[in-house]
């Protein structure tokens, strides 16, 4: 990381050390360094963090949205050969230059077209796995936008102008998610389902900072929250006569369980489903905090 100014800034001691100890904190969580901080590729085996995987047996395929998501891939491409990856694509706000693994732009906060349609081709990279595949997924904050997946009966212009009357709203980013996993294909832990009987590996560089919330609203991960928060959400904020009355339908279905949940910590299938965080704040503060130590 440079700081284009930072001989200006650093007029003494104090003010030296407060720039190397943010610089210590951004340069953990930059794409690169925490993936190869997290991830080794040795003799068909990939390691990340203390769990290693056998990626040799099956097909290797790569999928995923975020800011960070085009960059993770391009990375991912540096430690895993790219001749092993089958296929890959994500929905990335910017485009990395990659090998192997496709890059789509797509548009933040508020999805549009190119990221739905780059999720119908991520589905069609990995509709037909087997219990020998792996995919990895490459998730990173943005994704829940980057990766618009509407649910039936519910149009993207529909999630669009959901987004934008929530973001004006006063509603909380991960209120906002919760609404989001439950008018979605993939959020919600919904994506690992569908990846089943592949082992899943996803890789999440993490910009969560409430505790209730998870990246991208955890396509892959466990969900707790139910269509009566969500329901309960919307007539906190006054929402129910101002967003689609689709969305609302959907929940309103949701909550008389005409609709199935989302997927909860207790479903089998996670037994199959590796999630690790290799970048969030913590890590960050972490590394601020050893470079403090460092300058005394």
């Amino acid at each position: 990381m440079i700081i284009n100014n930072y001989k200006e800034l650093v007029s003494n001691t104090l003010r030296r050390n407060a720039l190397d100890i943010l610089i210590a904190g951004v340069e953990s969580a930059i794409p690169k360094n925490c993936m190869y901080n997290s991830i080794k590729f040795r003799g068909g085996f990939l390691h990340v963090r203390n769990k290693k995987f056998d990626i040799s047996q099956g097909k290797v395929y790569v999928i995923g949205a975020g800011k960070a998501s085009g960059a993770m891939a391009s990375v991912l491409e540096q430690i895993i050969p790219p001749k092993l990856i089958t296929k890959g694509l994500v929905n990335s706000k910017t485009y990395v230059k990659t090998r192997k693994i496709k890059i789509n732009v797509a548009s933040h906060p508020v999805p549009d077209e190119r990221g739905l349609q780059g999720v119908k081709k991520m589905l069609g990279i990995v509709n037909n796995l087997t219990n020998g595949d792996t995919v990895i997924c490459l998730i990173s904050g943005g994704g829940s936008a980057l990766m618009p997946d509407p649910a039936e009966g519910i149009t993207l212009e529909e999630l669009k102008k959901m987004t934008e009357i929530m973001l004006k709203s006063g509603a909380e980013t991960y209120e906002l998610n919760m609404i989001r996993k439950h008018i979605s294909t993939l959020k919600g832990g919904k994506l690992a389902k569908i990846l089943q009987p592949a082992t899943v590996i996803s890789l999440i560089l993490s910009d969560i900072v409430e505790r209730h919330d998870v990246t991208a609203s955890g396509p892959t991960e466990p969900d707790k929250s139910t269509f009566d928060d969500c329901y309960e959400i919307l007539e906190r904020y006054n929402l129910l006569k101002k967003i689609p009355l689709s969305i609302v339908e959907h929940i309103k279905n949701g909550v008389k369980r005409k609709i199935p949940e989302t997927a909860k910590p207790n479903e089998m299938f996670f037994n199959n489903v590796h999630n690790f965080i290799i970048a969030d704040n913590m890590i960050a503060l972490d590394a601020m905090r050893k470079k403090a130590y460092s300058l005394g």
